[in-house]
């Protein structure tokens, strides 16, 4: 009799993953003379190294120094793959058409968020969906979302000021995690954090946690799912795996979530009882030819639910972490705050006004970018160009790199926003006085936001990034202005990839323990 259970079929399929790869990685290599560090291991590669620093980036920084803006490293079972955070090969990469998501990539979004979801989709179908989508995080609708924010902001630091005690340590990672998901409650779909589904917000807080446990063994496993079909990768939704649980029990609460909103919009417009303060409510009264039917609303509900939830309460924890350590940049923030909210006469604060405010969130998402590292795979034979000649392990000096059709490449956003030769000699410090100097680099933009790969770029960027960096500004200006932060004396604090950049204590856990102190 044949076994039919799913885990022997994905293992089987798995198996004949590894002699496939083992194969592919035979053929030869077009790159293979571009100089890059040893790998210590054929099963692995460097990506170990890469991916699961104790700090992240140690290595990679340093291999982006020795070698260059365009290196190879060695992937699973041998295969080569280039590191590329050169300005030129970047724009290439992002704007051209030789270049799309690597398998691995676009598998987990399909396995994450559905296949007719914005993320998950491609081409012209992916246009249309972004097309819908955009009037919702246009620069003007995303000001709407300003009273959201601040009442997210007020309910933070009420919760704060319970919690803190004198002399004591406060991790202010959980109650950041709470308020982003609040705003995203209040400001994409209309309904406060207390009226979100409890078994919805329970699932999301594992969600979190499942994307934060990366090993070696999930590396080798990426790996190989790139060249599961999809046909079949649909069965390990099927699994009873505790993770695989939690994304069934995910997309299904949230599926819920969006047609439940979705009829309850539907009515309320049908009585004149219409709103325009929240991304599904525009979403369904849009006019234009772009506009979403309810079944593609619906599709689109845990995407929103996640993408502006837990990087933006990376960001700010890293944000107030870093202003613990540097407390004269802290006051002068401070200054400037309270400077801007006096002069306001109760009206809406004009954060666009305040040039320190503005440095600090950019140097925040500089330093610490949500996805620091993208895989692309080409699609087509291309030539990749340089913004610097390379030497070769040959001798030769090329100002460009043959990349052959199924070549997987490896985008390193953090490192180009490392790079020296755009952001300074001091470009992996802390210092968002960079940002108010007439020096600062302006060549041609990369990104959406500053010259920034925070958002990624191309047909692919961020759509929500109006409204993350607006959030930042909001949630920033109310918890410096009321609080000082200050470093534990046993700080061990580390940004740390697990799947998204988070800060990390020395045993691998989320967490930003700080003094916290009321001030007003």
């Amino acid at each position: 009799m044949i076994n039919t259970n799913p885990s022997a079929i994905i293992l089987g399929v798995l198996t004949l993953s590894s002699i496939l790869v083992f194969f592919m990685v035979r053929r030869k290599s077009l790159i293979k003379h571009i100089p890059g560090p040893a790998s210590p291991s054929w099963i692995y590669g460097n990506l170990v190294q890469l991916i699961l620093s104790r700090s992240y980036g140690d290595l990679e920084f340093e291999w982006q120094k020795q070698y260059g803006s365009v290196y190879r490293i060695k992937g699973c079972f041998g295969q080569d793959r280039l590191v590329i955070s050169d300005a030129l090969s970047l724009q290439f990469i992002l704007n051209g058409s030789s270049f799309q998501r690597s398998p691995t990539l676009q598998n987990t979004f399909l396995t994450l968020f559905g296949q007719d979801s914005m993320i998950a989709s491609n081409d012209e179908n992916h246009r249309r969906l972004r097309a819908g989508l955009n009037s919702a995080f246009a620069a003007g609708a995303v000001r709407r979302f300003i009273p959201v924010f601040a009442r997210t902001a007020e309910v933070l630091t009420a919760r704060i000021e319970k919690s803190i005690r004198p002399g004591s340590i406060f991790d202010v990672c959980p109650l950041l995690n709470l308020a982003t998901l609040n705003a995203v409650g209040e400001s994409i779909f209309g309904i406060s954090l207390e009226e979100l589904d409890s078994d919805l917000v329970r699932n999301h807080g594992k969600s979190v946690a499942i994307a934060g446990s990366v090993s070696a063994v999930h590396i080798i496993t990426d790996s190989l799912i790139a060249h599961i079909p999809l046909s079949v990768l649909r069965w390990t939704l099927h699994l009873p795996s505790n993770a695989f649980r939690v994304i069934r029990s995910t997309r299904t609460l949230t599926a819920q979530l969006g047609t439940r909103l979705v009829e309850e919009k539907i009515e309320s417009s049908r009585r004149g009882l219409e709103r325009n303060d929240d991304v599904y409510s525009a979403l369904l009264q849009d006019k234009t030819k772009h506009r979403l039917n309810s079944a593609e609303a619906v599709s689109q509900a845990n995407l929103l639910l996640t993408a502006g939830q837990d990087g933006t309460a990376n960001a700010l924890a890293f944000g107030l972490h870093e202003l613990a350590k540097h407390p004269d940049f802290q006051e002068r923030l401070r200054v400037e705050i309270h400077s801007t909210i006096g002069h306001c006469s109760g009206g809406e604060v004009a954060y666009e006004t305040m040039p320190l405010l503005t440095a600090f969130v950019k140097e925040i998402l500089r330093m610490y970018p949500s996805g620091p590292l993208s895989e692309q795979i080409a699609v087509k034979d291309a030539c990749l160009p340089l913004t610097n000649e390379i030497t070769t392990t040959t001798g030769e000096r090329i100002t460009s790199v043959p990349i052959q059709k199924g070549q997987i490449v490896t985008l390193a956003l953090a490192s180009y926003q490392r790079l020296e030769s755009l952001w300074g000699s001091d470009a992996h410090e802390f210092r968002p006085d960079r940002w108010l100097s007439d020096k600062m680099f302006r060549g041609e933009a990369v990104g959406p936001y500053a010259n920034l790969l925070v958002f990624f770029g191309g047909p692919r960027t961020c759509i929500g990034w109006r409204y993350a960096v607006l959030e930042l500004k909001v949630l920033t200006c109310e918890l410096v202005g009321k609080f000082s932060f200050r470093l534990p004396e046993n700080d061990s604090i580390q940004p740390r990839l697990a799947n998204t950049l988070m800060p990390a204590d020395a045993s691998g856990n989320k967490s930003t323990p700080l003094y916290v102190t009321r001030l007003l």
